[in-house]
């Protein structure tokens, strides 16, 4: 049966895919900042950086504003574990100061998901409105 090592592969390549995400991130946070970063908050923004994306807003001078933080999955379910990545990926841009991120500490935190959400996440995009569920209704509505 190949079943078990189409699926050890498919797990391998996962792992991998993520392991050069998290390299590539890492490497550009720390080489190529426009403020200096640490080894140790580059490899923490690596690992989040792969995972999500920033929507930056444009300005004539000075930094961009964070406008929006978010995570897409196609085929998952996305839960209150999403969700808090955003919460502390928004924590760790919020921390780098306003001068640097500004808008960070106000960013809304998108959750793009093609299977849907957790209860648990519906309720709490209803009780904060910094909360955005982009589910399939609003990702075929063209």
């Amino acid at each position: 049966d190949f079943s078990v090592l189409g699926d050890v592969f498919r797990a391998i390549s996962i792992v991998v895919s993520l392991l050069v995400s998290w390299m590539l991130f890492t490497w550009m946070i720390a080489r190529l900042p426009r403020h200096k970063v640490d080894l140790a908050s580059g490899v923490r923004a690596g690992l989040l950086a792969a995972i999500g994306f920033v929507v930056f807003g444009l300005v004539d001078k000075g930094p961009e504003p964070v406008i929006a933080i978010g995570e897409a999955k196609w085929n998952e379910v996305m839960g209150m574990a999403h969700l808090d990545r955003l919460r502390r990926l928004r924590g760790l841009l919020t921390a780098q100061g306003s001068r640097v991120r500004p808008g960070a500490a106000d960013a809304r935190l998108l959750c793009l998901s093609g299977a849907g959400f957790t209860d648990g996440l519906s309720n709490e995009a209803e009780r904060h409105p910094d909360v955005v569920l982009i589910g399939p209704a609003e990702l075929y509505r063209f």
